[in-house]
């Protein structure tokens, strides 16, 4: 059955509205009867069946609902904004790898400012990338600096993307790290400046190599948050 999002459910009825009713009624030409999945996006995901089409909301009656519990551990993904199609790229596959918040910030080489990005459309993405990969939670999104978002980090396991490091993250031995909350930093192509670099290092951050190729940030992202999971058993 199709996911589609909501916050207006309970445990017996659920109402959707706005962009989700209308792929509902008039793409998918829902009918009376029919059953669908509604997620509200923290945990809650009803089987439920159609009781209502209107114009503007559908009404549904609940028949079964599952709580999640979200998950432990946090995988934060601090990456480089980058232009376009790729931004949403990296957004789409981070949401499908289960990180739990991405934090969009500026670097010394970003070709791409921070001006007036639209948490909404952000939003959007992550709904659409949820009901794709029947994900019952929506990440988190934050537009912040290099240096708040370690500050609000500081406990995890901090790791960044480096280009001149000699090891990759096969070679950190998570079994002896007590804490399991990791926190990835990706810049942009041309990588960290040596400054950056050096303010990772005092922060307590390892660099890892993600190959002898030099991979898109969108791509990097990918990679190094599949290798963490991989590795974490996540």
């Amino acid at each position: 059955m199709k996911w589609y999002y909501t916050q207006n459910i309970n445990e017996k009825q659920a109402v959707i509205d706005g962009d989700e009713n209308k792929h509902l009624c008039l793409v998918m030409r829902a009918k009376v009867g029919d059953r669908i999945v509604c997620f509200n996006g923290n945990g809650i995901v009803s089987e439920c069946e159609i009781a209502e089409i209107g114009k503007n909301q559908t009404k549904l009656n609940v028949l079964k609902t599952t709580t999640h519990e979200k998950q432990k551990t946090e995988l934060v993904l601090v990456a480089a904004a980058i232009k376009g199609e790729r931004q949403d790229t990296l957004i789409r596959q981070a949401t499908e790898l289960g990180v739990t918040k991405i934090i969009l910030t500026e670097t010394e080489r970003s070709e791409v400012r921070l001006k007036g990005e639209k948490k909404d459309k952000i939003m959007r993405q992550f709904v659409a990338c949820c009901k794709q990969c029947h994900r019952p939670f929506l990440p988190e999104i934050e537009f912040s600096s290099i240096e708040v978002a370690m500050q609000e980090c500081s406990n995890f396991v901090k790791i960044f993307g480096d280009i001149g490091a000699k090891t990759g993250v096969l070679d950190i031995d998570f079994g002896k790290i007590q804490n399991n909350d990791v926190v990835v930093f990706v810049g942009p192509e041309g990588g960290f400046t040596e400054s950056e670099e050096e303010f990772f290092k005092n922060s307590g951050a390892i660099g890892v190599s993600l190959g002898s190729n030099i991979l898109r940030a969108d791509t990097a992202c990918a990679m190094l948050v599949s290798l963490i999971k991989a590795i974490k058993q996540w």
